[in-house]
């Protein structure tokens, strides 16, 4: 996510439906996304794995944070990202689970999260 760049010229709803498709489309192909579902495990059950686990949800939202704040319309406030993070990140992690079940494909998931995120952001 931080080597994603945004075009400049994009309009902000092509934007965050560009980043939500980056988000997407590594979830689905990430072996990061197995080995979390076994330390989101663990770390019920072990207090150094936890701690981990905390600290990289503080970088991810740091990150996502700035990346909606790339991607965000001109006049949006912080905490419209916030509140856009806070809904974000969670999506992110239950779709981590469930990408495989769903009928809509990636794309078009990408493009309803892109309004979502835009309506949140405007």
């Amino acid at each position: 996510m931080q080597l994603l760049s945004l075009s400049e010229q994009d309009n902000p709803e092509k934007k965050l439906s560009a980043l939500t498709l980056h988000i997407l489309t590594d979830i689905e192909s990430s072996d990061c996304a197995v080995i979390f579902k076994e330390l989101w495990a663990i770390s019920e059950r072990n207090s150094a794995v936890k701690k981990a686990v905390d600290e990289y949800y503080q970088k991810l939202y740091a990150m996502l944070f700035e990346a909606l704040k790339k991607a965000a319309p001109k006049n949006c406030e912080e905490q419209q990202l916030d509140n856009a993070v806070v809904i974000l990140l969670p999506f992110i992690e239950g779709y981590c689970i469930t990408s495989s079940n769903l009928k809509m494909s990636t794309k078009k998931q990408s493009e309803q999260l892109g309004v979502v995120l835009y309506n949140l952001l405007s």
